[in-house]
C-alpha cells in the first residue's frame, strides 16, 4: 500500500537520526519529488507468510512495541550455539518484483542494544542473492535503518549470473540476524516493523525490436527514461564479451533517451546470441548501477515465422545453473547450428514453487530469452508434483515424492496458470506431465483417471490466461490405446490440443514399432476427432556397457536413425519431433541413459548432431509433400483392380470376410472393397492372387483407402526359386495410401523362406497374397479398399520431398546397399545440400546422379517454368506457361497466380492431389476467360502437408 504524506515525513526525519545514530553508515539523500515510497511490509496481519528459515529463532507477532500501525513481528534469538537467524517470507504476495529504480529500502528496528547486526537479502531477475548489511543494533528503542541497493555495494553475493550487478527487477529475499562476536548479548528479542521500498519510476529500458538478426540488415532502437535527469552510460555484452557502449544526458520527466543500434560492439565485431545491459547513472556525484539480464536476442540468421519446423530436440536449458549462463548460450548455439527450431523444456513445479506460493524464475527465464535469442521456441513441460504439493505416502523416498500425482488438483491447475501467465507472449505449447502410463512417472501405479483430472484442471487454468496455447497430452510410454480409453472415458477428450508419444526403439525405425505406434496414434485420431500428434521423445543411445538388455548402438547407427526417425515422421504428418537429447547426462560406460545426447559432455559433436543438422536444414520452414519415389517413372500398374476376378477373400481363424467391387477408387473405374468381421481367434484375411509379375521390379505395392482401425497390412511374394518373401507395408488408414514392400530388409517383420533362400528376388516374380492382420487399435469389423497393385525398377530408395523456399527437397536414402540412383529433378539446375553447405550436380536429361547410402542426403531443385514469358492472345504460339515440380506420394496442392506484390488473381486448381513423380499445372495466361494484362505475374503452388502447414513453390512469369 502507498505510505501516506504523514508517514513519509516521519519516515524520513527517522532516517536522517539513524544515519547519525550509526555512524558508519550513509546517510541518504533526502528524496527528491520522483521518488516514491511504498510499503513492503507492514507487520499488522498474521505472520503466516513469514517463517524461520533457519537458525535458532523464534518470531511472534506483537502490538507492542510498535511502530506503527496494529503489530510489529518480535524476533527472539538464542545465539548460544549458532550465529544467524534467517527469516524469510513464505507467500507470492512478498515474492511480488519490485518496481522501478530502486533506491532505498528501509525497516524499522526496536533495538534491544546487544550490537548484533542486521542484513536484508534481495534476490535480482538473475537469481542472484544481494547481502546488504544495514546495520548493527547498538540502540534501544526505534530506529529506521536503510540500505541503498544500485549505489552501496552488498557484503556479499552468491548464485544468479554471479555479475555483482543488480539485475532488475529484484524482490525481498530474506531478513537476516546475525551474532557480533563483540556483542552485548547473546539471548534476547528485537522487533521489526514497516519494511518499505523507495524507488525512482522510469521508461523501462528496452530494445523496440528485441530480437533481430544484424547479419540480415535488421537493427533496432534501445529507450530509456529515468525519472531524474542525470548522466547515463549504457553497456551491452554477449556472452562473447563483446561490448558496446551508449551515453548520454538524461532529463527526467517524461522524456526518455534513445540509440539507434545496429548489432555491432565498439569495435565492430558483429555481436550475437543473448545480451545483458549495464546502465550507469550518476547526478551530483553519486552513482547507481543497475543490470537488465536479457535486453535483446541476435540470432544469427533469419527465419521465417511460417511454415514453422517440426524438428525440436530435448535440452536441459532449465536446468542449467543460472550462474553458467555461458552454457545455456552453447547449448542454443548447437539448437541454432543444427537448425533446430523448437526445444522441449522442464518447468519443474519443485524447483519453480518449491513452497506454495513462492515462485523462482530466475533460471526459467534464462532458458527462455537465451532460445529466443537463437530462433529457437520452446514446448514447455508442467512436470511432476511439487513435494509440498505430493500425494506421496510419509513413507516413499524422497526421490519418489514428484512422481506421485498432486494431492490437490487445484493447486497443480494453480501451478500450471502462473506459469503461463508469466511466459505466454513467449511459449504458446504446454505438455501436461511425461510418461503418465508409466509407473515410473506416476505412482504407484497408472491411472487414467486420475490423470484425467488434473489435465482438465490444467487446460482450464491455461486456457484462460492463453486462450491460443496448445496443450499437449503428457508423452506417453509409447501409444497406449487402453490408457486413452481410459482418459476418453473420464471425459477428458476436450481437456488436450494434442496428442504426444514417446518412440523409443532398439532398431532401425523403419522396421521398428515406432512406424506402428505412430500409425496406431493416427488411427486413434482419426475415430475419436483430429487432433495433431507429435513425437516428444525419441532416440538411441550409444551406450556400450554392460549390465542392461539394451546394449545400445554405434554412433554411426545413431546418426543414421536419428535422420531417418524425424524423416519418417515428416511423411506422417506429425507435428513436432523432438530427439532425446541434445548433450549426453554422462560417459559411455555408465548407463545406456547417459548417452542419447547427439553432443558429449565434453563437447565431441557425435555424428548424429551432424545427421539431424543436415535433415533439419530440409525441413526448415519446409512441408512434406509426401514419400519419395524417383523410380516413380517406372511405375507399372500390374493390377488395376478395376475387376477382381482371380481374387479371393480368406478369414485365418476365424470371423468372416468378403470382396466385392466398389466405384470407390485411386483411379481407374473402381477398386476391391474388403467387408471383414473379425472374432477374438481370428488372426486375420488373405486376399489371395497368384498374379505373375514380368520383368525385374524392385518393389511391390498396393493402394489402400482404410477404416481407421490401423489393422497391419502385408504383401506376400514368390520368386522364380519358389523363396518367398513377406513384409509389413504399412496399415489401414482413413485415407489412400501407396503401401509399399521394398524388399531391403527393412519392411516390418520381414522374412524370407524357401527356395534357395538367399533374401534377393529371383525373377520373375509372383504376387501370392495381400494380408490384413487383426490389431491396430482393435477394430473387429469395418470395410475397406484397395486398388492398383503397382511395381517400380531402379535403385530401393527411401524418402521424403519436401517443399521449402521456393524448392523441391528430396531427401534419399537406401538401406542395406549403397547403390548409384537417377533422380529426377527440375529447374535446369540442382545441388547436394549438407547442412548450410551445397554442391552443384550435373543435370542431363532432367536428372542427376547420385550414391545413396543409408544416411539420407538432399537433393535440391527448383520448380520449372516454361516458357518464362507468354502472349496468350489464342495464335498458338507461347498462349500457355507449365510449371513443374516434383511431388510425393498423395502431395496436395493448390495453383494460383498472383501480383507480383502478393494478392490473390486466380486459383487454376484448388486442394488436388497427385502421386509421385514429375508434376504440372498449366495457366492459360486468362483471368475469367479474358487475357491478362501485360506485366510480369507470379505463379504460386502451394504445397499443402500431412500436418497441415503449407509451404510455397513460386516462379515469376512475364505476359507481353
Amino acid at each position: 500500500m502507498s505510505v501516506t504524506g504523514a508517514r513519509v515525513r516521519r519516515y524520513l526525519l527517522t532516517l536522517l537520526v539513524a544515519g547519525l545514530a550509526l555512524g558508519a553508515q550513509a546517510t541518504p539523500a533526502a528524496a527528491s519529488p520522483p521518488v516514491t515510497t511504498t510499503m513492503i511490509e507492514s507487520y499488522d496481519t498474521s505472520l503466516t507468510d513469514w517463517f524461520v528459515a533457519s537458525g535458532p529463532g523464534t518470531i511472534t507477532s506483537v502490538t507492542s512495541p510498535k511502530s506503527q500501525g496494529s503489530a510489529a513481528m518480535q524476533i527472539d534469538y538464542d545465539f548460544t550455539s549458532a550465529t544467524q537467524v534467517y527469516l524469510s517470507p513464505k507467500q507470492s504476495t512478498h515474492a511480488v518484483e519490485l518496481p522501478g529504480l530502486p533506491r532505498s529500502i528501509s525497516v524499522d528496528v526496536h533495538g534491544d542494544g546487544s550490537w548484533n547486526v542486521v542484513y536484508l537479502q534481495l534476490r535480482d531477475s538473475s537469481g542472484e542473492i544481494f547481502l546488504y548489511w544495514v546495520g548493527n543494533v547498538s540502540f534501544t528503542g526505534w530506529q529506521t535503518m536503510t540500505i541503498e541497493p544500485g549505489k552501496v555495494a552488498p557484503a556479499t553475493t552468491q548464485s544468479g549470473n554471479g555479475d555483482g550487478i543488480l539485475d532488475l527487477p529484484i524482490q525481498l529475499y530474506k531478513f537476516v540476524l546475525g551474532k557480533n562476536p563483540g556483542g552485548t548479548k547473546t539471548v534476547s528479542d528485537i522487533t521489526v516493523d514497516n519494511i518499505v521500498y523507495s524507488y525512482e519510476p522510469w521508461s523501462p529500458l528496452r530494445a523496440l525490436t528485441p530480437i533481430f538478426v544484424p547479419s540480415a540488415g535488421q537493427s533496432t532502437t534501445v529507450r530509456v527514461g529515468p525519472a531524474e535527469a542525470g548522466s547515463v552510460t549504457l553497456t551491452l555484452k554477449d556472452e562473447s564479451a563483446r561490448i558496446r557502449t551508449f551515453s548520454g544526458s538524461a532529463a527526467g520527466g517524461a522524456a526518455e533517451l534513445s540509440w539507434a543500434w545496429n548489432g555491432k560492439a565498439d569495435n565492430a565485431a558483429m555481436m550475437s546470441g543473448s545480451v545483458r545491459a549495464k546502465l550507469t547513472i550518476t547526478r551530483s556525484g553519486n552513482t547507481w548501477t543497475y543490470g537488465l539480464p536479457y535486453l535483446a536476442g541476435l540470432p544469427a540468421r533469419y527465419e521465417s515465422a511460417s511454415p514453422a519446423s517440426i524438428v525440436g530436440i530435448n535440452s536441459h536449458l532449465t536446468t542449467v545453473n543460472t550462474v553458467d549462463r555461458a552454457e545455456a548460450e552453447r547449448q542454443a548455439r548447437l539448437m541454432e547450428g543444427a537448425w533446430i527450431r523448437m526445444t522441449r523444456e522442464s518447468f519443474d513445479w519443485n524447483r519453480l514453487e518449491s513452497r506454495k506460493g513462492w515462485f523462482e524464475w530466475a533460471k526459467f527465464d534464462q532458458a527462455v530469452e537465451v532460445a529466443r535469442a537463437h530462433h529457437v521456441s520452446i514446448l514447455g513441460r508442467l512436470e511432476f508434483s511439487a513435494s509440498w504439493a505430493s500425494s506421496a505416502p510419509a513413507s516413499a523416498p524422497a526421490g519418489d515424492r514428484p512422481f506421485y500425482a498432486p494431492s490437490s488438483n487445484a493447486d497443480y491447475a494453480a501451478y500450471a496458470k502462473a506459469v503461463v501467465h508469466r511466459y505466454k507472449d513467449r511459449i504458446h505449447v504446454w505438455e501436461i506431465w511425461n510418461e503418465e502410463n508409466s509407473s515410473i512417472f506416476w505412482k504407484p501405479a497408472p491411472s487414467a483417471a486420475a490423470y484425467a483430472a488434473m489435465l482438465k484442471a490444467a487446460y482450464a487454468a491455461i486456457k484462460a490466461e492463453d486462450p491460443a496455447a496448445t496443450v499437449v497430452l503428457g508423452g506417453t510410454a509409447g501409444f497406449d490405446k487402453a490408457f486413452m480409453d481410459g482418459i476418453v472415458a473420464a471425459g477428458a477428450w476436450s481437456s488436450f490440443d494434442a496428442l504426444a508419444i514417446h518412440t523409443y526403439v532398439a532398431v532401425q525405425p523403419e522396421s521398428s514399432m515406432m512406424a506402428t505406434w505412430l500409425e496406431n496414434a493416427r488411427a486413434y485420431l482419426d475415430t475419436k476427432g483430429q487432433k495433431p500428434l507429435w513425437i516428444t521423445e525419441f532416440g538411441w543411445s550409444t551406450y556400450t556397457g554392460s549390465g542392461s538388455s539394451y546394449v545400445g548402438v554405434t554412433e554411426a547407427k545413431q546418426a543414421d536413425y536419428t535422420a531417418r526417425g524425424y524423416l519418417m515422421a515428416a511423411r506422417l504428418g506429425i507435428r513436432g519431433v523432438f530427439a532425446y537429447e541434445l548433450i549426453e547426462n554422462g560417459n559411455s560406460t555408465t548407463t545406456r541413459l547417459d548417452n542419447y545426447g547427439l553432443v558429449e559432455l565434453g563437447g565431441r559433436q557425435k555424428p548424429a548432431y551432424g545427421a539431424l543438422r543436415r535433415v533439419a536444414e530440409a525441413l526448415d520452414g519446409g512441408t512434406s509433400a509426401g514419400a519419395a519415389s524417383p523410380n516413380a517413372a517406372s511405375r507399372v500398374t500390374v493390377a488395376g483392380l478395376d475387376s477382381i476376378a482371380g481374387w479371393s477373400a480368406t478369414p485365418l481363424g476365424g470371423g468372416s470376410a468378403s470382396i466385392a467391387l466398389s466405384a470407390s477408387r485411386h483411379s481407374g473405374t473402381g477398386s476391391m472393397q474388403l467387408t471383414y468381421n473379425f472374432t477374438p481367434t481370428s488372426s486375420g484375411v488373405e486376399l489371395k492372387r497368384n498374379l505373375a509379375i514380368s520383368g525385374s521390379p524392385t518393389s511391390i505395392s498396393v493402394w489402400a483407402y482404410g477404416d481407421a482401425s490401423a489393422n497391419p497390412v502385408y504383401i506376400k511374394i514368390a520368386d522364380a526359386t519358389g523363396e518367398t518373401f513377406q513384409g509389413a507395408v504399412g496399415s489401414l488408414q482413413h485415407s489412400w495410401q501407396r503401401l509399399v514392400l521394398y524388399g531391403d530388409g527393412a519392411d516390418i517383420n520381414w522374412t524370407h523362406s524357401g527356395g534357395d533362400n538367399d533374401g534377393a528376388f529371383d525373377y520373375p516374380i509372383t504376387l501370392k497374397s495381400i494380408f490384413v492382420f487383426r490389431g491396430g487399435i482393435g477394430k473387429l469389423s469395418g470395410i475397406s479398399y484397395f486398388d492398383d497393385v503397382q511395381v517400380e525398377s531402379g535403385p530401393r530408395v527411401r524418402g521424403v520431398v519436401i517443399s521449402r523456399r521456393s524448392g523441391i527437397n528430396q531427401a534419399l536414402y537406401a538401406i542395406g546397399s549403397s547403390p548409384t540412383a537417377s533422380v529426377p529433378v527440375t529447374g535446369g539446375a540442382a545441388w547436394r545440400v549438407d547442412g548450410s553447405s551445397s554442391t552443384p550436380l550435373t543435370v542431363t536429361a532432367g536428372k542427376v546422379s547420385v550414391g545413396l547410402a543409408s544416411m539420407p542426403i538432399n537433393i535440391l531443385s527448383a520448380p520449372g517454368l516454361a516458357p518464362g514469358s507468354i502472349s496468350p492472345n489464342g495464335d498458338g504460339t507461347d498462349d500457355t506457361t507449365t510449371i513443374s515440380w516434383l511431388a510425393g506420394d498423395r502431395a496436395k496442392y493448390t495453383f494460383q497466380v498472383l501480383t507480383t506484390g502478393g494478392a490473390l488473381l486466380r486459383n487454376v486448381a484448388v486442394d488436388q492431389t497427385v502421386d509421385a513423380g514429375l508434376r504440372s499445372s498449366v495457366w492459360d495466361g486468362k483471368f475469367s476467360g479474358v487475357r491478362a494484362s501485360p506485366g510480369t505475374y507470379t505463379l504460386r503452388i502451394a504445397i499443402i502437408g500431412p500436418d497441415t502447414r503449407t509451404s510455397y513453390l513460386v516462379k515469376n512469369i512475364v505476359v507481353l
